[in-house]
């Protein structure tokens, strides 16, 4: 499925926006460790806390998201003059 690109905050410019969708990507990117195996063979696997279709495609709709924003934002700052 492809990259959806999420909805613009109104009040925010496309810098804080930028911002925002980084916090959002640090939770929905949060792992913990699993153990597999027992004894010697056991062996810890990193495992998003939230891990489903539905979840995966969220992550792929914030990384676009991110991407996009930050090319606005770096063409406003140009274009600005700061």
């Amino acid at each position: 499925m492809k990259a959806e690109l999420l909805e613009e905050t109104y009040g925010f410019s496309d810098c804080e926006h930028v911002k925002n969708l980084t916090v959002l990507r640090s939770v929905m990117c949060s792992t913990y460790k699993r153990k597999i195996g027992r004894g010697k063979n056991a062996r810890f696997v990193d495992e998003y806390k939230w891990n489903s279709k539905e979840d995966k495609q969220i992550r792929e709709n914030i990384n676009h998201s991110i991407k996009i924003f930050t090319e606005r934002c770096s063409s406003t700052e140009s274009t600005n003059g700061k």
